[in-house]
């Protein structure tokens, strides 16, 4: 389940006892064609009493889309992307001649960010152009997750516009934490992201190749292949370069309910991602003390002056050669004490927001 997929759930989590809430979505896997075990092309009520309408490929119409919102009338529409065709931009477009009564709020869940901006730059760069010229968004509200995101956004719409920060709701720490052995140059290490440009996968495979002779380093990669041409091109021949000593184990994608046990088994998460405009797998590891290494293109930052991890620039290949290096180096009680502290950061992000009436004053 990918972050923005969680950033919804999350979200009916909290506000369904706020608002009657209907989600229009795809019956197929993100970047598939595969359909998912649902009932297509009619409204079924979820488990927060939420309705949702799995729509196929053959289904999907603006008209569709157009009807769907004139029949519910709602206060608000939540789009959850920027650059999907059928879920962000025909809705949006379908709304232009009723939008005063309807407050549209956009998220755009990341795909603002200039690493992902330099994916397919060409036609991003072109519909960038097409909407400032035409002011497509001219009624919309943007939030963004930090001020990173919203700087994105600014950067992006070159016309007036409105951007809130309002983080994204997480899901709640569980009382899980289990203490594993951890041993002097014995590193468990696990991936759990989609394996694309974006996420970067390939540089990690760089850092591992550097990684000293002494330490025994295994990681084990949960997430789907989300670009194979990425994937062979780029990845594949890496895995074949590594050394013995270390130790790369493609596992493909994991059931939600499996995700906070799987991380628990090991002693590191690592993401070396070109941009998260939250990083839900990211809370997830701190969540249940692990210490992480990702880069400095998230909202978690200033991890290692916690004693949480490291943050890193992925200019400074060295910089995340010298983390494994030396988190290899560390001892049990050490371990121990990494773990603490990445709980500790978690728990601090919690208490310290008060996101639910942040959203309520968005949807206001």
């Amino acid at each position: 389940m990918g972050g923005p997929i969680k950033s919804c759930r999350n979200f009916v989590e909290h506000m369904c006892s706020q608002y009657t809430i209907y989600i229009f979505t795809s019956n197929e896997d993100y970047g598939t064609d595969k359909a998912i075990n649902v009932v297509p092309n009619a409204w079924k009520k979820g488990i927060r009493n939420e309705k949702v309408y799995y729509c196929s490929s053959t289904n999907f119409s603006v008209q569709l889309v157009r009807n769907t919102i004139k029949k519910i009338a709602p206060q608000f529409v939540y789009l959850n992307s920027f650059w999907s065709y059928k879920y962000s931009i025909v809705p949006l477009i379908s709304m232009l001649s009723f939008a005063q009564s309807i407050k549209i709020i956009l998220a755009p869940r990341g795909m603002l960010q200039q690493g992902a901006l330099e994916l397919k730059k060409n036609k991003k760069k072109l519909y960038l152009g097409i909407i400032n010229l035409l002011r497509l968004y001219n009624n919309v509200f943007f939030q963004a997750t930090d001020m990173q995101e919203k700087l994105d956004v600014d950067e992006a719409i070159n016309y007036k516009h409105e951007v809130t920060i309002v983080p994204n709701f997480v899901s709640p720490i569980l009382d899980i934490y289990k203490p594993i052995i951890k041993e002097k140059n014995v590193v468990n290490a696990i991936y759990l992201s989609r394996l694309d440009r974006k996420k970067n996968f390939h540089f990690l495979l760089d850092i591992l190749l550097h990684i000293q002779p002494s330490i025994q380093f295994t990681l084990n990669v949960y997430g789907e292949i989300g670009d194979f041409e990425y994937w062979k091109q780029y990845c594949e021949p890496k895995l074949t370069k590594l050394p013995a000593h270390v130790q790369v184990h493609i596992h493909g994608a994991i059931q939600v309910e499996y995700v906070l046990e799987a991380i628990q088994k090991h002693h590191l998460f690592i993401l070396t991602t070109l941009g998260e405009n939250f990083g839900h797998a990211i809370f997830e590891a701190l969540s249940v003390g692990r210490p992480v290494l990702i880069s400095n293109r998230t909202p978690w930052q200033n991890l290692a002056s916690q004693g949480a991890g490291w943050d890193l620039d992925l200019n400074n290949k060295n910089g995340f050669i010298n983390a494994i290096n030396e988190f290899a180096t560390y001892n049990q009680l050490q371990f121990n004490t990494a773990c603490a502290c990445a709980l500790n950061v978690a728990k601090d992000f919690l208490n310290n927001s008060d996101i639910k009436e942040q959203y309520m004053s968005l949807f206001e």
